[in-house]
């Protein structure tokens, strides 16, 4: 493709072909339908691509990649889907994705090295059947940026993981992990604020020098562990954090709390003596069914 524009069409690629886009073009597309059986669909070198009015992306079997500073603004009820296959971004590329919805079935959404994720007003899906050998992670890494507003993430069976200076703001959004984990890692960084966070059978994991800020936040894991180790940093601000499990702070680890709540129901609050938690505000720290346990560090 080079300098397109395109309206009600349907571009079909039949069984392992590849539909590939590159070299400075500029594809802009409407009420237009994108897809391939067995192939990848590529975005390459500069490539800039629009998509409105319910035009839609869909790769079955193959990858969805988006490199070397393409971009990919979506909008007007617009998707991009992909069954038992990936959405692959790296090298300074981007997606803008308002009002659309992106679902990835039996894969994983992976980017890394200075890649832009914006969603706004839209539905972000993670899907990984009973069974299958792709847990369907969403993580980032490598300077990555993932905003969310006014949406909602789901993701089922895998994990989302932030790494490598990477960072995420999630405001006024429902984020569900169904049966995977929640991961921080190095100096990964994670906001919230006036959002709505579930994980139910996964655990929460933050480590290195991460650091994490619940603003005006509902936290509830279910079936899981909270486990703060390294030097990680955790800030509650007016939020409330329900934990069905342990809660561990482990090495230098440090958590503030100002005017939230941190109740673990049904396991233990482990803390040694390197780590340190602020309960400032009101705020309160509670123990239900567990037992409170301070321990000396090793060090």
């Amino acid at each position: 493709f080079y300098n397109t524009s395109v309206s009600m069409f349907s571009f079909t690629v039949g069984i392992k072909g590849t539909i590939f886009a590159a070299g400075n073009a500029t594809i802009d597309a409407a009420l237009t339908d994108f897809s391939t059986k067995g192939g990848d669909f590529v975005v390459s070198d500069y490539c800039q691509m629009s998509l409105t009015d319910s035009s839609t992306i869909d790769v079955d079997g193959g990858l969805i990649v988006f490199n070397s500073f393409s971009s990919v603004v979506l909008d007007s009820l617009s998707s991009i889907s992909a069954q038992s296959g990936s959405f692959v971004l790296t090298d300074s590329s981007s997606i803008s994705l308002t009002d659309g919805t992106l679902s990835i079935s039996d894969g994983s959404v992976l980017a890394n090295s200075s890649v832009t994720i914006d969603v706004i007003h839209s539905v972000i899906s993670l899907d990984s059947k009973f069974g299958s050998p792709v847990k369907g992670d969403l993580a980032m890494s490598g300077e990555s940026v993932f905003n969310i507003v006014d949406s909602v993430t789901s993701i089922k069976g895998g994990k989302f993981f932030l790494s490598a200076s990477s960072n995420s703001n999630v405001n006024t959004t429902t984020f569900n992990i169904d049966g995977g984990a929640f991961e921080l890692v190095d100096d990964a960084s994670f906001y919230t604020f006036e959002s709505l966070f579930n994980l139910t059978s996964g655990d929460v994991k933050c480590s290195g020098d991460s650091f994490s800020s619940f603003k005006e936040t509902v936290l509830e894991i279910r079936d899981g562990d909270f486990t703060v180790n390294g030097k990680a940093n955790i800030e509650l601000n007016t939020s409330s954090m329900v934990v069905k499990g342990n809660f561990s702070m482990l090495d230098e680890t440090y958590v503030h709390s100002l005017e939230s709540n941190i109740t673990i129901n049904g396991g233990n609050f482990v803390m040694n003596s390197n780590a340190t938690i602020e309960l400032n505000g009101d705020s309160l720290l509670s123990i239900s069914k567990g037992d409170l346990t301070l321990q000396l560090s090793s060090n």
